[in-house]
């Protein structure tokens, strides 16, 4: 099973190694970053500055609680890479790897990655590969790799060529998480409009609690629903099955983290994680709610600032499809997905929203 390296091993339990990779992971560059999309050179010299560099790589790798690491990641395009798909097996430097051969039997499995956040897709990879490389001191060797160990290394040498797990991806993953935005932006401009021609404090109020509601629901409860994912999977990975009370303890702590003091929890909700099934079966994908609603709601804030103008490139996003990467149909509307500024965009929105039905419920003497 591959676990994905940006997730694998994180520590809720332990706050300094949780600390720890946090910190790492502000040495590295993040998604969006030019670097990443740039293939390597060649490494042609080999002396005590690389070794230095495979150790500075090792470090951060462990710290950031990950399975591999490549030197791009660092902003170093230089084809050096190092893994450690086991825990109980030593890391191992790869410089200058190339795949000399691949079996014909592919297994699709969910990865995640260092400099993608949370995002987690599957992807297909060769189960078997024979690879070609050099060690620090310049020597070359060939060898073979099967499973886990195979899939790590095909995602480290990936970052070598600007290749990153997006790219791998199915075309109808990539639409997981772009394929309400349609639907979203053309709900927030019905929205608008009905809200517009409603003057009566009271209808106003019922309409913007609707769909405060709905907000609610798709961007911060998928967000708690995906930390409760996170936190149950993480603690079977490093601690083993979980009780049913350990389950509870989980959901009851995510959950309270989202609707803080507005809301008494009782002691019989800590079971409900339990009408979820695909939290433990089918992991990983509630986030595409959360990513969906704001990528439309942050779209539909550009269109607020550019008016129609915006329209025909809108319209061109739509037509593409699953066809491109989400930052590439991102830059047909101008709009950078590596930002936070625009995703800014669509969290004001809804912060816009409450600051309205707070007005609408005054007018209507509800508060």
């Amino acid at each position: 099973r591959w676990y994905p390296d940006s997730m694998s091993r994180r520590s809720f339990e332990d706050p300094e190694r949780e600390a720890a990779r946090l910190a790492a992971l502000e040495f590295l560059r993040q998604y969006g970053d030019p670097v990443l999309r740039t293939p390597a050179d060649r490494v042609e010299v080999f002396d005590e500055a690389l070794v230095a560099e495979a150790h500075e790589m090792v470090r951060l790798m462990a710290d950031g609680r990950g399975v591999g690491l490549a030197a791009p990641q660092l902003g170093r395009l230089r084809r050096l890479i190092v893994v450690q798909p086991y825990e109980e097996e030593p890391a191992h430097a790869l410089v200058n790897p190339e795949i000399i051969a691949r079996g014909d039997e592919e297994e699709i499995a969910t990865e995640g990655c260092l400099s993608i956040g949370e995002v987690n897709v599957d992807v297909p990879r060769a189960v078997q590969i024979r690879i070609k490389a050099q060690d620090l001191n310049g020597t070359e060797f060939e060898a073979d790799l099967e499973g886990f160990a195979a899939r790590v290394v095909q995602h480290e040498i990936d970052h070598l060529d600007g290749v990153l797990i997006l790219d791998r991806a199915r075309p109808e993953d990539r639409r997981a998480a772009l394929a309400e935005t349609a639907s979203v932006f053309g709900e927030t401009v019905t929205f608008g409009r009905i809200l517009a021609g409603t003057t009566d404090p009271a209808d106003r109020l019922a309409l913007l609690a609707e769909n405060l509601d709905g907000q609610i629901a798709t961007v911060f409860r998928q967000v708690a629903m995906n930390r409760f994912e996170d936190a149950v999977h993480t603690h079977h990975r490093e601690h083993g099955e979980l009780a049913i009370e350990e389950f509870g303890d989980h959901w009851y702590a995510t959950q309270t983290a989202m609707l803080g003091p507005a809301v008494e929890v009782t002691e019989g909700y800590r079971t409900w994680w339990s009408y979820i099934p695909h939290f433990i079966h089918t992991p990983g994908y509630v986030y595409a709610y959360a990513y969906g609603q704001l990528l439309a709601l942050s779209v539909y804030r550009r269109y607020q600032e550019r008016g129609e103008a915006f329209v025909p490139a809108y319209l061109d996003l739509l037509a593409r499809g699953g066809s491109m990467a989400p930052e590439d149909l991102g830059r047909l509307v101008d709009c950078d997905l590596a930002d936070p500024a625009f995703w800014d965009g669509g969290l004001r929105i809804i912060g816009e929203t409450l600051d309205l039905a707070e007005q609408a419920a005054r007018e209507a003497q509800r508060l």
